[in-house]
């Protein structure tokens, strides 16, 4: 799915936790840091993706996300 040649729409994801912290991932061979995220797959929803790709890069389960109202 590309919105614009050679570009894949993606998602980001800002995850705050219950004592108001956010969670940071380091990216391998790197020493950057940055949000959760990861590309749309053809014909997925934005949430869903999401929240697959929150699984596949930190662990986290879909039923273990509260979600915000505005998501």
């Amino acid at each position: 799915m590309t919105k614009e040649s050679g570009y894949r729409l993606n998602v980001g994801l800002i995850v705050v936790n219950h004592k108001g912290k956010l969670l940071l991932c380091k990216r391998k061979n790197s020493k950057n840091w940055q949000f959760p995220q990861g590309g749309i797959d053809l014909g997925e929803k934005p949430e869903d993706a999401a929240l697959r790709e929150l699984y596949e890069e930190v662990g986290i389960h879909r039923s273990d996300v509260q979600k915000d109202s505005d998501f």
